[in-house]
């Protein structure tokens, strides 16, 4: 594992290693509505953008990792951040070749101009996963679900 690849809790390659999304577990909320919090970033041949702070419900987290594990994927399964302007991602089957799958995303932050304005910088696309990527996306996200969970106590890693 590279310098670059100890600084993320899992990755997500494209088929021709040129894309990636990566995820970094920050914090992990328990309470009413628990959540976790990730810092994103996205690499897509030229282009990168990075999110910190990007809150999801553990809900949905894991109603994410859920439908990945069921693997029907005909139209797309999406993960939304809690506040959906900030993330999307979705795993979809491509129209011509059903066997490939890909991801499309979505990454926004935002920063605040001199007058106070708010000015959004954003970052779109998507690319192409081979069926090993699908495979290890299951268990990494389901493990960075687990990864929150014992950080506050509420179950134990091996």
């Amino acid at each position: 594992m590279s310098d670059e690849d100890q600084r993320y809790d899992f990755r997500i390659v494209s088929a021709d290693g040129e894309s990636t999304i990566s995820f970094l577990l920050e914090k992990y909320v328990p309470g009413e509505l628990p959540s976790i919090s990730c810092a994103i970033e996205i690499k897509d041949h030229k282009f990168t953008g990075r999110g910190s702070n990007v809150w999801f419900t553990l809900r949905e987290f894991e109603s994410f990792v859920r439908r990945l594990k069921e693997g029907k994927v005909e139209n797309r399964i999406e993960l939304a951040s809690r506040f959906p302007e900030d993330f999307e991602m979705s795993v979809e089957t491509l129209r011509i070749r059903k066997e490939q799958l890909a991801i499309r995303y979505f990454l926004s932050t935002g920063k605040y101009g001199a007058n106070a304005d708010r000015i959004e910088v954003k970052l779109s696309g998507g690319f192409e996963i081979d069926q090993a990527c699908y495979a290890s996306m299951i268990e990494r996200f389901g493990r960075l679900s687990s990864m929150a969970k014992a950080k506050s106590g509420d179950i134990k890693l091996d």
